[in-house]
């Protein structure tokens, strides 16, 4: 009986609440063997992971190196799967951690109404609060590595300062797996989004815990560097004019008149 080529090996099959991608065949002894991938919660995502192991097979020098590639391939990917639930049910937890701390504060059905604040309070500039140094990464409490993962995909380089994100990586946070808003990489999140003063701190952390810089992040690096000297050129030759067109004999004639 012909066997089939990988190309045409394996579909996707229900499986439990989901789908999945599944291979079978017969080994050089005539025995029956399966390649599975995870449980997906579309077929989309099954029909990828069966593509995948399907092209897996292909770096084989022969038939039966080419499967044991695809069966090495499905268990990567399920392992793969398994680090993504994993770090879902941490970011699943933060949320509601981060709900109660809320709740703590003020509930809509507290008899303590919360108190509005202020006209004066609300334009009160926070540079003029005192200036509270920053807690070191190494005092911080402790978070496991996968805690620390899906703090870092919740990351808000915009609001955020180098020594927040230092603790993360100090805790073993994934500086490579992608952050929630865009599902982009820690690294490009950070030069698209971090403030002009904490921007080169950043990347330099991340690459220093082991991000990944692709071609396309290093001209980004490069673009933003390039945008942020033009923006100060320009503000600074706009100051420049404002100064020399300012003429103080000319208000105090106007002032006479």
């Amino acid at each position: 009986m012909p066997k089939k080529p990988f190309q045409d090996m394996g579909v996707v099959k229900v499986h439990r609440n989901g789908y999945r991608a599944h291979l079978q065949y017969r080994d050089s002894s005539a025995t029956c063997k399966d390649i599975c991938g995870p449980e997906r919660r579309n077929t989309a995502q099954a029909e990828a992971d069966l593509a995948q192991i399907r092209a897996a097979g292909a770096v084989g020098r022969n038939r039966e190196e080419g499967l044991e590639i695809m069966a090495a391939e499905a268990m990567r990917i399920k392992i793969s799967a398994r680090y993504q639930a994993e770090i879902r049910e941490a970011v699943h937890r933060l949320d509601s951690q981060e709900e109660e701390q809320d709740d703590e504060i003020w509930h809509p059905d507290s008899d303590n109404e919360p108190e509005e604040e202020e006209p004066w309070m609300r334009d009160y500039e926070e540079t003029q609060q005192p200036d509270i140094s920053p807690t070191p990464p190494s005092q911080q409490p402790a978070m496991t590595p996968l805690e620390a993962t899906a703090a870092l995909q919740k990351f808000r380089p915009i609001a955020a300062k180098p020594t927040d994100l230092e603790y993360l990586l100090a805790c073993r946070a994934d500086p490579n797996y992608p952050v929630e808003a865009g599902s982009i990489s820690p690294l490009r999140h950070v030069i698209l989004f971090a403030q002009e003063e904490h921007v080169e701190k950043m990347r330099t952390l991340l690459l220093q815990y082991g991000a990944r810089q692709s071609g396309e992040d290093l001209q980004r690096w490069e673009l933003r560097q390039r945008a942020e000297l033009c923006e100060r050129i320009r503000m600074q030759e706009a100051r420049d004019l404002q100064e020399r067109a300012y003429d103080p004999c000319a208000a105090i004639h106007e002032l006479n008149m």
